[in-house]
């Protein structure tokens, strides 16, 4: 760890991106001129100054404007500033103090209450300077003392006046912050469920640094780096059920003591290992407490500033709200500001510049003053030029619009535009980079590699893929001994040798980063030309390839591994469908689709590929088994994938189902990646590009088992290991529920080999908690494997010189010590980096790729490795990056990839939305999370995503009992004007919250009964004006009842013929509830899935419109578009082909086997 904290600690504040950074640029052009060590040695500190601002995204709609962009700051200025938080409209903009303040000494806040926000007016503002001058961090205090180097820890503290935030330290501050332990450096995360909660994790601490509330958060957003300061522990968060919970014990006496003397014991320390070591032992005394901080100061922006991308809307004027319109603003009703509200919920509401609004077309400006439902306004994209201390609010400069929101095309344009994806055509210089066509390998290129062309070699990917980047071969080998053997090989297209560091096309594919995969369609990250033709290793072609070649014996042991490159021709490609009826022995060679077939030229026979195909998945059965010995840990969640019609719109959805022939192909994968992984660290330890995997947050794991043992299933989350085994004993209790009860099995293969075996005796005790219907102990052990996504970490991509220590190198999942990415260049850059520290390895070794033994065993660093002059000159030759460029490409990579993620994971969204809009269902939802009387969240195990019930939103009147000891909402049929729920809490004279006012009207209904609530002292937080206990609530929002609302819907499926639950309904975990399921769109907010209870009042309402012709649908099973669609999921296309073409259907572009060994 202390080692991670000084790659982290050493890097100088404000350094921007790989791809953006003028600094880098530089590099790049001197590097493409002579050596990249060379170029590299005067990179130091990157500039501070933010990039230029790019040009309108790709196909926007973008406009004049007369506004100057305002000047980069100068060099002496304080660090860029941030970004706001959101409120409505109409609502007052004041910010309140800080969002910390409250609460005694060593306890803090309680859980959910409500923080003063700018809604609540001057009163509460003001009333909460007061309380919040300790506990928030304002008012006096002690300055810093100890080895803080003179910093002023109560100076990031200071409390911002009304209207404004605290100003931002200066970098002579920050410096002595950081080094001296007072301040720390991390990402921002938003809670895209509340935007006052942000998280920033500190390597060393047990969780994350809360920073909550408008004030804390000081105008930065989501993605920004920032520092931050920790709060005195008497504002630190409670959690009131880690309270009531967790028994007291007596603290430390020295800790004791320390909180005695000073709320913040921290200002004493001189390190930052000191600080996070004093702030662990007081978090691990309170484990009802969560750390909070404030930010002190933004180091790095985030990107996100540069794409905003939402809705416009008009607003009245608000004090400190940012740059207003004069009177004469233009085209805009006088006095009325103008503000954009980002789809993206984790980004605040922004106000557009006056001068903006001037360059406006005349068609938004009508939009905007007739106030449009948000199906039918435009979406725009913004920049981030200004965030001035006394706005609460950023200001936007328009870059161009992106189409009518609800559209397709319109909402992929704003995915790719909100994540930067770098989707236009490419540039002249980059397509001038490629080689001239037609091109063939020269015959001084196959002198210089293996020839595999005699081999029998074929490649097995998805039926649609077009970028065909890896190939196998397997062929018999006689080993010592008489024993026999395999030699097996796997064949990586060469797509370095067509890239030449540091050209045009490097930097393009390098800023790229990766391929972006959409239902629609593929965003490439090489030019055609080359990711589906001359690097594709298409049948009946020669191509150019990286071969990784191992002789093992019968049980895949590795004798020996030899790396080198190949020429190799492939004789078919195959499809995942196609290998998985092989391995089913129920292969026919008359029904090959005519794409794989085999090449004539090859001389290969079907019999010969069947026997290949059927030798490899034994030998990658074994090496799985052995693998999920080692503590491997594999955790698939729902991957959906969709049939679209001819106009490109979703005709239905299914899951993804992983087969064995996935499992053939992703075992020899990550062979190799680990193999090429084993031999570029040994080789070069210092600048090797790797993949870590960091184990998982261990507070998350906890509540994981805490959930899994009250529904009666025993789980040990100790290691990767130990949850694999708890994984396999639940599906082999799924295997015998469905043996049993004539179910379906989950058909998600799980370890296999002997771990499945043992799992299959061990899975009695959990068989109880799971019953005997088969489909429901799949969906809970579905909803089981997704609450264990939640507490992993993500991969990165990572410089080893970066990271001293090896055990910090280690990949959690996969459970093993080195691990890397070389067997997808196509998609993926940093594969194409590995490709070429390979080279250079090889080249160091001497030329012998012949590495003997066990490599996975330490075989790459024994007997001939590399000399570390020889290896020196290699990378100098091949031009490798040095440690600190490896350690930003890599840091780019991940931000690339998580956009890639996040604009897929959007797109999957959109589809859906668009489905269940146009086609609504009865789904059957299992309770994910439940704690209170209000709500509670279910998972959609059919489609992968997690919903949230409403019971405001019922659409009936109910009445809800939470018993916190059994932890059971009770649901009853409430009277038509029930009392509202809540009441005002108690409220501070100087400056506590004001009490919440009634939540108005029956629980479900529209808003009838009374609306009046008990207020509090102080100014009620639900615009209920508090007063000694006397107060009026705000009326109850106004929901449509539960039939006119099925009504309004078109018309309603129930595929699997759903009974209505009835009430009294007892909501627990893992329980199940059916819900009528659709999609909505909100203002300023993206397609969201959205759910009510399916009671009889919507059953009787289905079957009256149905019973009027108006939904002949509504109770039939799926149509024959879904059913081809789940046919195509399963990969079975060859039985599906001819009523998908009849139904005009194709299957999405996400292909899932490629991502599956990620």
């Amino acid at each position: 760890m202390p080692s991670q904290q000084k790659s982290t600690m050493d890097r100088p504040p404000g350094r921007t991106t790989f791809a953006s950074d003028p600094a880098y640029q530089s590099a790049l052009d001197a590097a493409a001129r002579g050596s990249v060590l060379a170029a590299t040695a005067g990179l130091g500190g990157l500039s501070l100054t933010p990039p230029p601002p790019r040009p309108p995204p790709t196909g926007a709609r973008g406009f004049s404007t007369d506004a100057p962009t305002p000047p980069p700051p100068p060099p002496a200025a304080r660090p860029h500033a941030a970004a706001p938080s959101p409120a409505e409209p109409a609502a007052a903009a004041a910010p309140s103090g800080d969002a910390e303040a409250g609460g005694k000494k060593a306890m803090g806040r309680t859980h959910k209450a409500p923080v003063p926000t700018a809604r609540d007016g001057p009163s509460s503002a003001a009333a909460g300077s007061a309380a919040g001058s300790k506990a928030g961090g304002g008012g006096k205090g002690p300055t810093a003392k100890g080895g803080s180097g003179g910093f002023d820890a109560e100076a990031v503290a200071r409390e911002a006046a009304p209207a404004r935030h605290a100003e931002h330290l200066s970098q002579e501050e920050l410096q002595r912050g950081l080094k001296g332990g007072q301040l720390f450096r991390g990402k921002m995360r938003v809670n895209a469920g509340d935007r006052r909660e942000a998280y920033v994790t500190v390597p060393g601490l047990p969780h994350d640094i809360m920073v909550r509330g408008d004030a804390c958060q000081n105008r930065a957003v989501e993605g920004d780096e920032v520092a931050v300061a920790v709060n005195p522990v008497g504002g630190w968060w409670t959690v009131n059920k880690l309270r009531d919970a967790a028994p007291r014990t007596e603290m430390d006496p020295s800790l004791a003591s320390a909180l005695a003397d000073d709320d913040c014991p921290w200002r004493s320390c001189a390190t930052p290992a000191a600080t996070t070591q004093l702030l662990g032992r007081l978090a691990a005394a309170r484990p009802e407490l969560r750390i909070t901080g404030k930010v002190a100061a933004i180091l790095t922006p985030s990107p996100k500033r540069e794409h905003l991308v939402g809705l416009l809307q008009l607003g009245q004027p608000q004090a400190g709200s940012g740059p207003q319109a004069g009177p004469q603003a233009g085209p805009l009703p006088p006095g009325a500001t103008c503000y954009l509200l980002p789809l993206d919920p984790r980004l605040p509401r922004a106000v557009v510049r006056p001068s903006e609004l001037k360059c406006l077309p005349e068609a938004l400006i009508q939009e905007l003053r007739a106030g449009e439902a948000a199906e039918s306004r435009t979406l725009m994209s913004a920049r981030v030029v200004e965030w001035s201390s006394s706005h609460c609010f950023p200001a936007v400069a328009l870059r161009g619009s992106l189409g009518q929101a609800g559209e397709i095309e319109s909402e992929t344009a704003a995915l790719l535009e909100a994540e930067d994806v770098r989707h236009g055509e490419f540039a002249p210089e980059v397509l001038a980079c490629l080689p001239p066509t037609p091109w063939a390998i020269g015959e001084e290129e196959r002198a210089k590699r293996r020839d595999f062309r005699s081999v029998r070699v074929f490649s097995i990917d998805p039926p649609t893929a077009k970028d065909l980047d890896d190939a196998l071969s397997i062929q018999p080998l006689p080993l010592p001994g008489g024993r026999n053997g395999w030699r097996v090989g796997v064949h990586i297209a060469d797509v370095a040798h067509f890239i030449e560091p540091f050209s045009a096309l490097d930097v393009e594919a390098g800023q790229r980063a990766t391929s972006v995969y959409l239902v629609q369609r593929v965003v490439p990250m090489l030019p055609p030309l080359l990711c589906e033709e001359l690097c594709s290793l298409n049948p009946g072609v020669e191509r150019l390839a990286f071969s990784v070649v191992w002789d093992m014996d019968e049980q895949g042991t590795i004798q020996s591994t030899w790396f080198g490159r190949s020429v190799i021709r492939s004789c078919a490609k195959l499809s995942y469908p196609l290998v998985q009826a092989m391995i089913e022995g129920r292969f026919d060679p008359a029904t090959v689709p005519p794409q794989a077939r085999l090449d004539p030229a090859s001389g290969a026979t079907w019999e010969e590929v069947i026997g290949d195909s059927l030798h490899l998945w034994s030998l990658a059965q074994r090496l799985r088994s052995r693998r999920y010995a080692g503590g491997a840990l594999r955790l698939d969640g729902v991957r959906l994938c969709y049939a679209l019609d001819r106009d490109g719109n979703p005709a239905s959805a299914a899951p993804y189902v992983q087969q064995e022939a996935n499992q053939l192909v992703e075992e020899f994968m990550l062979l190799a990646n680990r193999s090429v992984a084993e031999l570029i660290s040994a080789t070069f330890a210092d600048r090797a590009m790797l993949r870590r995997h960091p184990a998982p947050n261990a507070a998350k794991l906890k509540v994981l088992q805490d959930v899994a043992e009250a529904a009666g299933m025993p789980f040990d989350v100790s290691s990767a290991a130990a949850i694999q085994s708890g994984l396999d004993k639940l599906r082999a209790a799924v295997r015998a529920a469905a043996q049993g009860g004539g179910g379906t099995a989950d058909g998600q293969a799980g370890a296999g080999g002997a771990e499945a075996g043992a799992a299959e005796g061990e899975g009695g005790e959990v068989g109880a908690a799971l019953g005997n219907d088969p489909d429901r102990a799949r969906r809970t052990l579905e909803l089981l494997v997704m609450l264990a996504t939640r507490p992993m970490q993500l991969a990165e991509y990572f410089s080893t010189g970066a990271l001293e220590d090896p055990s910090l190198w280690r990949h959690y999942a996969l459970a093993v010590r080195a691990y890397t990415h070389f067997t997808s260049p196509i998609r993926r850059y940093p594969d194409v980096v590995v490709h070429r520290l390979l080279a250079a390895a090889l080249e160091a070794r001497g030329g012998d790729p012949l590495v003997p033994g066990n490599i996975l065993e330490g075989g790459a660093g024994q007997g001939g490795g590399a000399e570390p002059q020889a290896a020196e000159e290699a990378a100098a030759k091949h031009r490798l990056l040095d440690t600190r460029l490896t350690a930003l490409v890599a840091e780019h990579c991940n931000d690339r990839r998580l956009a890639a993620r996040n604009a897929q994971d959007g797109s999957l969204r959109l589809y859906l939305c668009v489905l269940l809009r146009r086609h609504p269902v009865i789904a059957l939802a299992t309770v994910s999370n439940v704690g209170g009387d209000r709500y509670f969240g279910a998972y959609l195990t059919e489609y992968g995503h997690e919903i949230r019930i409403e019971l405001s939103e019922a659409g009936v009147p109910l009445h809800a009992a939470w018993n916190p000891g059994a932890k059971v909402l009770t649901l009853t049929r409430g009277a038509e004007g029930d009392q509202g729920q809540g009441g005002g809490g108690g409220g501070g004279n100087r400056g506590g919250r004001g009490g919440g006012g009634g939540f108005g009207g029956g629980m479900g209904r529209r808003g009838h009964g009374a609306p009046a609530g008990r207020g509090g002292n102080g100014h009620g937080n639900r615009n209920g004006n508090g007063n000694n206990g006397n107060g009026n609530g705000n009326g109850g929002v106004d929901v449509p009842d539960l039939a006119p609302w099925v009504e309004s819907l078109a018309p309603v499926r129930n595929p699997h013929g759903l009974a209505p639950c009835r009430l009294p309904l007892h909501v627990r975990l893992f329980s199940e509830v059916p819900v009528v399921l659709t999609a909505v769109m909100k203002p300023g907010q993206p397609s969201q899935l959205y759910a009510r209870l399916y009671l009889p009042e919507a059953a009787e309402a289905i079957a009256a419109k149905a019973a009027r012709g108006d939904g002949e649908a509504a109770a039939a099973g799926p149509d024959a578009a879904a059913a081809a669609a789940a046919a195509v999921a399963a990969g079975i296309k060859a039985e599906v082909e001819a009523e998908a073409e009849a139904e005009g259907l194709r299957p999405s572009e996400i292909a899932w086997e490629s991502h599956l060994n990620d």
